[in-house]
């Protein structure tokens, strides 16, 4: 493992614990100085930092980015940062691809890899990533879908509802949502 992924294995920790610290505040009595959460606006930099740390990363989210609800945003900026952070240790050398889309009332969010997943013994770990990434959706009111090897990688997808003060879909809209088909990353 190389030193850039050690930073951020380090700093994708010490964002867990920043949202620790964020969720026991809301829970006090004055929580009106809490700092916002990451979320879809901020997957572009979060991308841009698994790049420079090496990973090829390919990133398709629609313009604009939906509107989410808070807890949905920070699990689906969560779920992002666990699997590519899973790739990078896992799967060094591989390609990444984070895709968002759109479907009627709910964000379908994948992201697949094209690397040679766990070893045998890797596979045997703890699995918190994948049981925090399922508990985090489902407190958004969403489902993790998928989270498996899938024959030339790993895939992780969930669906995430749109929050209820979204800005609603045009009908042309849906329609090319409708239309899309799955990419998958190119090798």
């Amino acid at each position: 493992m190389t030193a850039e992924s050690l930073d951020v294995i380090e700093t994708t920790g010490r964002s867990a614990l920043s949202d620790l610290r964020r969720l026991l505040h809301l829970l006090s009595e004055d929580s009106a100085h809490v700092d916002p959460s990451p979320g879809l606006p901020n997957l572009t930099d979060l991308v841009d930092r698994f790049r420079q740390s090496g990973l090829d990363v390919r990133l398709d989210l629609p313009d604009p980015p939906p509107a989410l609800s808070s807890a949905a945003n920070l699990a689906a900026y969560r779920m992002v940062q666990e699997a590519l952070t899973n790739t990078m240790r896992h799967s060094p050398g591989a390609t990444a691809m984070v895709d968002l889309q759109v479907a009627g009332e709910v964000l379908d969010l994948s992201v697949e890899d094209d690397g040679t997943g766990p070893s045998p013994v890797q596979q045997r770990g703890s699995g918190r990533g994948l049981i925090g990434m399922r508990e985090r959706v489902a407190l958004a009111g969403g489902r993790l879908v998928e989270t498996g090897p899938t024959g030339a990688g790993f895939r992780v997808r969930a669906v995430l509802p749109l929050g209820a003060g979204d800005l609603p879909l045009r009908t042309d809209d849906h329609a090319a949502v409708a239309s899309k088909t799955h990419r998958r990353p190119t090798r």
